[in-house]
């Protein structure tokens, strides 16, 4: 029961006399009380959606701005598991509720509702615009409750319906693919008439031939970072072409070594791939995929390596390969390895190096490799140089 159900006066009376000490505690009780009503008061008045659940999952308070924002009321709420109120997918990997129990840290999910009840949706200003009969995306963000003793007493989520910020990063996503893909035509023509130009003009002076050379390295990056961007829509899209088939790891491996020989020697580098001494079981993988992960990690360990080199290793654990990329460059800081997977993220170390680049890379790489059924990580100290792995499944 909560206390602001109870009647203080009430109390009073069925109490009757007290003594002093029981005067001091009763007036405790009523603090506690006062306060509680106010931070249930301040939690109704709230316009952004509030709720709070059990550990098990059911609702014991539910805000107005939840029910403004939902059209879903807090009779038909309370008591009731937060997934059903919500209609929220059941099939999940680890629920935001064993996520709390395991680390006692915030949690967030996006959700797509399966319901086609009427929602309350919010515009830019927060105004309550009018109901839709179309399921919404909500992020959930659950906020653990926990007594003194460290004990999980349940979880305040706050719900947002997102829908909003879904549509402007779609039109982003609609722009970046329309653009990439009407600047890739002219700068591949570019890159067709350099070749030629650069194969048959047999009369240019060596001055001309190294603007040319220039011309054609600077034309060859754009087109990388157009790659890279229509690869990003694509992946936030989900049409990412996928063909899963049975592949050698370590005939793809040989042939992005044998592309990069000629730049790595160019910067003194060895770059060596380290055979196994058994021969390797097939995976199912995409060739294609599995190739541009590579050549993201190998380009990368060029790229940050001053000396010493680069050695790429084949190990095999339980049903899965793992690719191993080590390099004896200048590392990676403990503040940006968490931050390497994520789009556009170059670290203040990357940047004074002045090598060039997106920030997109790792991030592609990370997702073709859980596209094909894998993970990638990375081991690395500064100045020790780092170690970037990933694993692709073995045919069952």
């Amino acid at each position: 029961m909560c206390y602001h159900h109870i009647s203080m006066n009430f109390l009073r009376q069925l109490i009757g006399k007290k003594t002093g000490a029981q005067e001091e505690r009763f007036e405790e009780i009523e603090k506690l009380v006062n306060n509680n009503e106010k931070l249930l008061a301040i939690l109704q008045v709230l316009a952004t959606g509030v709720f709070a659940i059990e550990p098990d999952g059911r609702v014991f308070f539910w805000s107005k701005g939840a029910e403004t924002l939902t059209g879903i009321s807090e009779i038909s709420a309370r008591g009731r598991f937060y997934q059903k109120v919500l209609e929220l997918p059941e099939e999940e990997e680890k629920s935001p509720l064993v996520e709390l129990i395991e680390t006692r840290k915030t949690v967030k999910r996006e959700y797509q509702t399966k319901t086609q009840n009427s929602h309350r949706r919010q515009d830019f200003g927060g105004q309550a615009n009018l109901r839709t009969q179309n399921p919404i995306p909500l992020l959930l963000t659950f906020i653990p409750l926990l007594n003194p003793r460290g004990r999980l007493l349940g979880a305040v989520v706050e719900i947002k319906d997102i829908s909003d910020e879904k549509r402007l990063e779609q039109m982003k996503l609609d722009f970046v693919s329309i653009v990439s893909h009407e600047l890739r035509t002219p700068i591949t023509n570019i890159k067709g008439h350099l070749d030629v130009v650069m194969k048959e003009a047999e009369n240019l002076s060596s001055q001309h031939r190294k603007f040319l050379q220039r011309a054609y390295i600077s034309n060859e990056r754009q087109l990388e970072t157009i790659e890279a961007l229509l690869n990003i829509s694509r992946i936030e899209r989900g049409t990412v072409k996928i063909d899963i088939k049975p592949i050698r790891l370590e005939d793809v491996i040989s042939g992005v070594v044998a592309e990069f020989e000629e730049q790595a020697q160019a910067k003194n580098l060895e770059i060596k791939f380290i055979y196994p001494h058994l021969t390797l079981p097939q995976i199912m993988a995409d060739r294609d995929r599995t190739r541009e992960v590579l050549i993201n990690l190998v380009s990368n360990a060029i790229k940050y390596t001053r000396q010493g080199g680069i050695t790429i290793r084949v190990t095999q654990k339980g049903k899965e390969l793992i690719t191993s990329v080590s390099d004896t460059g200048i590392g990676i800081s403990p503040e940006v390895k968490p931050h390497l997977f994520q789009k556009f993220f170059r670290g203040e170390r990357v940047l004074t190096e002045e090598s060039p680049g997106t920030g997109l890379g790792l991030y592609i790489a990370k997702s073709f490799v859980e596209l094909m059924g894998g993970r990638i990580w990375v081991e690395s100290e500064e100045n020790r140089g780092s170690t970037f792995s990933f694993s692709l499944p073995i045919i069952p």
